[in-house]
């Protein structure tokens, strides 16, 4: 792999971090994202997830957590890694991923829901190295009274470098969110973020996130997400 100097790497996500802080409403509401993904390989195209993060709202007090396990399904691995990270869906030309998630606000059991997730995910090496993923998600959302549903779609932009034996993967996303209730497209969120890999077994990822209404309505919703992510793949998959 190439190398390239910490110093422009760091610059250019300070840069784009200020970019997207900026364009951020100054009556925005603060959030905090952490979150704990555990991966099982069990052949090399087949991993399981088990998903645990929450959401803590400084502003309005509301503390969401959101539980569940998904299976991921890959197909068309590329002729040779573009992503260095643990992950290793991230190097397939097409990702397909069945999930169950149980998502609950605290202190308010009406809020609570379980979900179902349909996902399929193509990736295009470009030039440069970069990588281009394109998540199509289809939610299905039980809740209390009545079942709906939203469709999630997310370009991501990521690029592995390696700064000795320091290797990371920054990357740029937006995502934009149709409800049936109220059948629109009503929400968009955009991340700036880095995947660091620490080990065999552990990667961390910080990321930036601002999220608001596409109609303008509420206050824009910024803060900082922190993920761990652990790594168990079998003999067969290393």
């Amino acid at each position: 792999m190439r190398r390239f100097a910490a110093p422009k790497t760091a610059s250019w996500l300070l840069l784009t971090m200020i970019g997207l802080a900026a364009v951020a409403n100054a009556q925005s509401e603060t959030a905090w994202w952490p979150q704990l993904d555990t991966f099982i390989g069990l052949r090399d195209n087949v991993q399981l997830e088990f998903l645990g993060n929450g959401t803590i709202n400084t502003d309005s007090g509301n503390q969401q957590i959101v539980l569940g396990p998904s299976i991921d399904f890959t197909l068309a691995p590329f002729l040779s890694p573009r992503v260095k990270t643990l992950n290793r869906t991230r190097n397939n030309y097409l990702e397909l991923r069945l999930g169950y998630r149980y998502v609950a606000t605290v202190g308010n059991r009406s809020s609570h829901s379980h979900r179902g997730l349909i996902e399929a995910t193509p990736r295009l090496p470009l030039p440069a190295q970069l990588i281009l993923a394109d998540r199509n998600q289809l939610v299905l959302v039980g809740g209390q009274q009545q079942v709906s549903w939203q469709y999630r779609n997310r370009l991501t932009l990521a690029r592995s470098f390696q700064v000795h034996a320091l290797i990371f993967t920054p990357y740029i996303q937006g995502q934009v969110v149709y409800d049936s209730d109220p059948g629109a497209w009503n929400r968009y969120n955009c991340e700036l973020g880095s995947i660091f890999k620490l080990s065999e077994h552990v990667e961390l990822e910080p990321y930036f996130r601002h999220a608001a209404n596409i109609d303008g309505s509420g206050h824009p919703l910024n803060g900082m997400g922190f993920k761990v992510e652990l790594f168990f793949h079998n003999q067969s998959d290393r």
